[in-house]
């Protein structure tokens, strides 16, 4: 099983309603706060940044719905 799978046992995910917050947790909780880092340590333009924050949150959400699906 995957990590996620895990996240979606403890949070009793099992409709798409509530894959959804799970998804947006996870969003906040992994992606956003290793690109924060990349843009104030390493000056990477928030731009650039802000690109694969949305590539992030579409693959983290839909992970999480077809968890939830499954």
């Amino acid at each position: 099983m995957t990590r996620m799978n895990y996240f979606a046992i403890a949070a009793a995910v099992v409709v798409w309603k509530s894959a959804l917050p799970l998804g947006i947790l996870l969003w906040i909780g992994f992606p956003v706060v290793l690109l924060c880092g990349s843009v104030i340590w390493q000056n990477i333009p928030w731009i650039l940044t802000a690109i694969h924050a949305n590539d992030w949150f579409a693959k983290i959400l839909l992970v999480s719905l077809v968890v939830a699906g499954w």
